[in-house]
């Protein structure tokens, strides 16, 4: 068996990858709570029935420099590779199944700085133990400010809806269905 003087990972203070990756743990599912776990979205096929929903997202203020949007339908990611730019509206349009759904639209606003992270080491040196205090630089994800916004939808076949989601301030933002009739107009969605 090896000694724990002679091994420094196994001293006390010393981190091993895995306990490093255990350390990054809530990070990542933070991370997964806010977008990447949800599983994409898979379109019906043009030739399918189906509705088409142009989401449309415009952000009237930019708490921070960093911006997460998601766009869920029944939890699963629409818009994969769509990010907004600031001072400009996303729109995109996306074939929908004609089933009930509920969306979901969220916009996170984050920015990182570096924190001073010291911990104590022990490690070998001679035949006792040692100990020595090390500092790093850990990046570190502050929030600016979020706003989620749900509504359900009930699409009929061939018709056309307008999903406008609006983000005006951390906590205040609305989603709202209109439906684009055949002449152009706009109604609310029932």
């Amino acid at each position: 068996m090896r000694d724990e003087r002679q091994d420094p990972s196994r001293a006390r203070g010393v981190r091993t990858p895995h306990q490093e990756l255990l350390r990054g743990l809530p990070a990542l599912i933070g991370l997964c709570a806010l977008s990447a776990c949800h599983p994409t979205y898979v379109e019906p096929p043009p030739s399918a029935p189906h509705a088409v929903l142009k989401v449309r997202s415009v952000h009237q203020s930019w708490p921070g420099p960093n911006l997460s949007h998601v766009v869920l339908l029944d939890d699963e990611r629409v818009g994969e590779a769509r990010q907004p730019v600031k001072d400009a509206p996303l729109t995109f349009p996306v074939r929908i199944h004609l089933k009930p759904v509920r969306m979901e639209v969220t916009s996170s606003f984050t920015h990182t700085i570096l924190v001073n992270q010291t911990r104590t080491e022990s490690y070998p040196c001679g035949t006792q133990t040692c100990t020595r205090t090390v500092s790093s630089l850990v990046p570190q994800t502050v929030s600016d400010g979020s706003c989620s916004a749900r509504m359900p939808l009930a699409p009929r076949e061939a018709a056309t809806y307008i999903a406008q989601y609006d983000f005006f301030e951390a906590g205040k933002c609305s989603l709202r269905c209109l439906e684009q009739l055949p002449d152009g107009e706009l109604s609310p969605c029932k």
